[in-house]
């Protein structure tokens, strides 16, 4: 199939393909079936886009096998500590013993000086030695800790889309689960918003992919400033965006798409290796409020119906789908 289709034979591309055949990756396999099915090339950007929508998430295991050989090293550490110190204790214990059973049977014959310095010295060896149980305690501490950051920085690199810094489409599907069940579990109310570079195909044509990443980078900060911390700003695919609201209504998330179109459509393209003006770009919004007991799949599809209804509709506009029943399906509405 690779080679019909003129795929390289690149690690990337096989594992994608493995999983195709696999049969254990649904969504992937659907996005296939419709590139093969629509006759679209596999272009290296396609290629590389799939790979990192399913894939790209997968933390590196040879950092994983490092980690874990780590964290066994420093418990092992631990133990190793906690057992001198319990000798260290034990040994510091039996010296008192000895030192008060000769205390307890003193007949003149031992001077009581000689007793007071052995009790001396053994309390500064088990001094030195708590020292040092603290020290080694502390290297310990500290490298797991900084292991910990490590996995947390790896996690987030995995998470992030790399050209534009917004949440990949993987953190997208994890976050818009988890924002589904909440918001049954919580009675409250969750608006999606799918959003789209209005002609990017053609910009991207005209001036190159160089400034066409730099709509990109330029659209997603714009919309990360347009929404509260809790929110969700993802790079679904391609040029198309996505907004994940928590506790916001439908009436609510439109005004935010409101928003992001003026923000948008307001602010100049300027070209940072000439310095011209490219003119400004407008974006596309379709808005969905999450129903109870629907699936996240009807969500992001009613919300996508409304994004085709802003495009087809002129563009650069908010399109609102109405809410339906689990199973049904709704209309759009326009919110100019």
């Amino acid at each position: 199939m690779m080679e019909k289709k003129g795929i390289p034979p690149k690690p990337n591309n096989f594992a994608v393909w493995y999983r195709y055949f696999s049969g254990a990756y649904p969504e992937l396999a659907r996005t296939l079936d419709v590139i093969l099915e629509a006759g679209l090339p596999f272009t290296e950007e396609r290629n590389a886009e799939i790979y990192d929508r399913f894939l790209g998430v997968t933390l590196d295991e040879d950092f994983l096998n490092d980690a874990t050989l780590r964290v066994e090293t420093e418990l092992k550490k631990l133990m190793t500590y906690l057992e001198e110190a319990g000798t260290d204790a034990q040994a510091y214990g039996d010296t008192l013993s000895v030192v008060s059973g000769e205390l307890a049977r003193d007949d003149g014959r031992k001077d009581i000086r000689a007793i007071l310095e052995q009790v001396i010295a053994a309390t500064r060896t088990m001094e030195e030695r708590n020292q040092t149980l603290e020290t080694r305690l502390k290297e310990s501490a500290g490298e797991i800790r900084s292991l910990k950051e490590d996995v947390e920085s790896l996690r987030h690199e995995a998470m992030t889309d790399a050209l534009t810094g917004v949440a990949n489409r993987k953190l997208f599907d994890e976050e818009i689960r988890i924002g589904a069940a909440e918001a049954m579990d919580r009675g409250q109310p969750l608006t999606l918003l799918m959003i789209d570079i209005d002609h990017f195909k053609n910009f991207n044509d005209t001036h190159g992919h160089q400034v066409g990443d730099q709509v990109l980078r330029f659209v997603a900060r714009i919309l990360k400033s347009c929404v509260r911390g809790e929110d969700l700003t993802a790079r679904y695919g391609g040029e198309e965006f996505s907004i994940v609201l928590p506790n916001t209504t439908l009436k609510n998330g439109a005004k935010v798409g409101e928003h992001v179109c003026t923000q948008v459509s307001k602010k100049a393209v300027i070209n940072r290796a000439t310095g011209k003006s490219l003119g400004t770009i407008t974006v596309s919004v379709g808005a969905a409020e999450f129903q109870p007991g629907e699936s996240v799949e009807s969500l992001i599809e009613r919300a996508d119906e409304a994004l085709y209804l802003a495009k087809h509709n002129g563009r650069n506009r908010v399109e609102m789908g109405l809410t339906t029943s689990p199973g049904g399906r709704g209309m759009g509405q326009a919110h100019p």
